[in-house]
């Protein structure tokens, strides 16, 4: 189970950072077997086609050149499709993360993580993905529209476009996560409009903190591979693709700390416990409830005293379904009015 150190409301980037870590060193024997599939996908690629990259010139085998004792790739005219080795590991990575969002959110929610739930729900985000990015085309057709017919308005929306697009990127930032949560792609995406609303500053300071962190492990996979750069090339890619992809799963798992954080602040009785300045420093109850709420076990947060959350353990996804159980009336029969005794009758006067 993916437990924060804190009540989610109170956690910050440090707290982020080291439950991500810790979350990551639980989960290694789900997202290493991953990581290694990545890997060896990477080395055969290069090896049969050049290059993942999609920006060398060609992808076509590569052949032994016994004059520098290496291995060189055969002129551009090649007879294999120039984006082949690209489109196919953009498939595994794809699917690698969906599994690593999936390990996120089955951590958080306590649900058993299953190859069903992993595709079905990645599917969902795929079609989220491309709502979006017809959103931003329709959005792009719109500001070159402009410049060609009014050029003054235009350049300022050009020189807006860049912090627009920015906050946009913002506020849809947990789609992917809420579609793993049990949204649909449409209300994924209204979803991460909620949890990011009036929370923009915040966010965009967790994502810089990610971004940081994914370039340094950028870093360390160009460390790890350059001396196979030149030597064995695809030896070079597997092992750049393994340190990419642990750094990937890690900001996943980080922005999910964030995620939780948020629906923390907007659905608070979804978690039962009121969030009090006792949390930071003690953490989360040391008692847990025993009623399950998954077949895979009690969750992690115990019900509140409104009793807003049904039942106690671990919240559920979209906030509707929990609404609607909570506020669904009593089933059954009513039971009848407990009977009211009559008052003694007064005694009568001689």
């Amino acid at each position: 189970m993916f437990r924060l150190s804190k009540h989610p409301e109170f956690i910050d980037i440090g707290n982020g950072v080291q439950d991500a870590f810790r979350h990551l060193g639980k989960t290694w024997r789900i997202w290493v077997p991953v990581v290694v599939v990545l890997a060896v996908a990477a080395f055969v690629l290069v090896a049969l086609f050049g290059s993942i990259s999609g920006t060398g010139p060609t992808f076509s085998a590569y052949t032994s050149d016994s004059s520098n004792g290496g291995s060189t790739p055969p002129p551009a005219s090649g007879t294999r499709p120039p984006t082949l080795g690209y489109w196919l590991y953009f498939l595994l990575s794809t699917v690698a993360g969906w599994v690593f969002t999936a390990i996120a959110i089955t951590g958080l929610r306590n649900r058993p993580l299953t190859l069903s739930f992993v595709v079905s729900r990645g599917v969902l985000t795929i079609v989220a993905g491309i709502v979006i990015v017809l959103i931003a085309i329709v959005a792009a057709f719109f500001v070159v529209f402009t410049v060609a017919i009014f050029p003054l308005i235009g350049l300022l929306l050009l020189l807006a476009a860049v912090p627009v697009a920015v906050y946009l990127a913002i506020r849809v930032i947990f789609y992917n996560l809420a579609i793993f949560d049990g949204f649909g792609p449409i209300e994924g995406i209204r979803e991460s409009w909620r949890l990011s609303r009036n929370s923009v500053l915040r966010l965009f300071g967790w994502g810089l903190m990610a971004v940081l962190i994914g370039f340094g492990f950028s870093i360390l996979a160009l460390i790890v591979s350059f001396p196979y750069s030149t030597a064995a090339p695809p030896l070079g890619q597997a092992f750049s693709s393994a340190v990419t992809a642990t750094g990937s799963c890690f900001t996943v798992l980080m922005m999910a700390v964030l995620y939780e954080s948020q629906r923390a602040r907007l659905y608070p009785y979804l978690y039962g416990v009121a969030p009090t300045p006792a949390y930071p420093a003690s953490g989360y109850p040391t008692a847990y409830p025993s009623e399950p709420v998954w077949s895979s076990g009690p969750g992690q947060y115990p019900p509140g005293p409104s009793g807003a959350a049904p039942g106690g353990g671990t919240p559920a996804g979209p906030e509707s379904a929990w609404k609607s159980n909570a506020e669904a009336p009593p089933t059954g029969p009513t039971p009848p009015a407990p009977a009211v005794p009559k008052p003694p009758e007064p005694p009568a006067s001689s």
